[in-house]
């Protein structure tokens, strides 16, 4: 980016924010059926921006790299009614930053297996299951200071240098049948022992979806949870409820038109609940929902013109521990776009 900057004159950077990034991959297929890939990427950036901030005005230096490992492995039957595939994976993400005295160093590190399968006798019903087991690990360090003062020379502490690790383990079923022509269901359940947390829990789900001419009628309803582990993550804001929801509880409606114009309209329900607090940065979040609504619509018009429209409803609310209702940070109630 350094010619940008050239060009528009900004010397707020003592060094031009640059990244590199790099990715390969090779898939081998010995046989019909049987394909076996592997992609690797990597990614490095580094910025260095003068920040007047906390009576301080220095560099405020960042840098970042991330690495990514995968290998899969798909199987398919020569009748097509069978399939399997694993995958491994690792990850690593590296973000450290300096400014003034303050200084923060972490690392993330993830290494997982997936194995699936598919059976599928008839156009009309599959079954498909699954597995999965992640480690994840975090590691931490740097120093922050014990004044108000935030200059190179102030005095300063070392942080509690934080290496953990959890675990997360899961399968999931889920059976698809067409009872009639124009329709199908989907019916499934999920099952994980989640990060950070020490009980399993189990997350069904249902879709149904109905065609009539040119429509498509959906309807689908499932539950989603996350564990608490590396919730810190949310940074604190003073002004806006504080808390990371656990669960989440979703229901939608929509309808799909093909043809011209393209058409897709589609109505939600949202339930957040067992929320965790790890910090006081604002008060203490007990229950979250959201409700919208989301339109689309396309034409190819002429050979010499087309576009879209697009509106989006979002009504979000958070109840608060002491029984207060707030706007939630999502809450943008109307957003309209066209374009032609």
């Amino acid at each position: 980016t350094s010619l940008l900057l050239t060009l528009h004159g900004d010397d707020d950077y003592e060094a031009a924010p640059r990244s590199i990034e790099g990715a390969t991959g090779v898939t081998w297929t010995p046989r019909p059926g049987i394909e076996a890939k592997a992609v690797a990427l990597g990614m490095r950036d580094h910025a260095t921006r003068v920040v007047d901030a906390v009576g301080w005005r220095g560099p405020f230096e960042s840098a970042g790299r991330t690495a990514l490992g995968l290998a899969s492995l798909r199987a398919l039957s020569s009748d097509a009614t069978r399939s399997l595939r694993a995958t491994a994976s690792w990850t690593e993400r590296r973000s450290d930053f300096e400014f003034g005295i303050l200084d923060r160093r972490r690392r993330d590190r993830a290494w997982g297996l997936r194995v699936e399968g598919e059976v599928a006798p008839s156009v009309d019903r599959a079954l498909r299951a699954g597995v999965e087991a992640r480690r994840l690990g975090a590691r931490e360090t740097g120093k922050v200071p014990t004044t108000e003062r935030l200059d190179p020379v102030a005095p300063s502490e070392r942080i509690a240098s934080l290496d953990e690790g959890t675990w997360h383990t899961g399968a999931w079923l889920e059976g698809e049948a067409r009872p009639l022509a124009p329709l199908a269901v989907v019916i499934g359940a999920r099952i994980d022992r989640l990060p950070g947390e020490r009980g399993a829990t189990v997350d069904p789900r249902l879709g149904v979806a109905y065609r009539a001419s040119d429509w498509t009628l959906r309807a689908g309803a499932g539950e989603f949870q996350q564990g608490r582990w590396r919730a810190g993550y949310e940074l604190p804001d003073g002004g806006g409820p504080a808390g990371v929801p656990r669960r989440a509880r979703h229901l939608t409606v929509g309808a799909e038109r093909e043809g011209e114009p393209w058409v897709k309209v589609e109505g939600y329900l949202k339930r957040y609940d067992r929320y965790i607090v790890d910090d006081e940065s604002g008060p203490p979040a007990r229950e979250g929902r959201a409700a919208g609504l989301d339109a689309l619509a396309r034409w190819t018009g002429t050979e010499r013109w087309d576009g879209w429209l697009s509106y989006s409803f979002l009504h979000g609310q958070v109840e608060l521990a002491d029984g207060r209702t707030v706007s939630s940070d999502f809450d943008v109630t109307h957003s309209l776009t066209a374009v032609g």
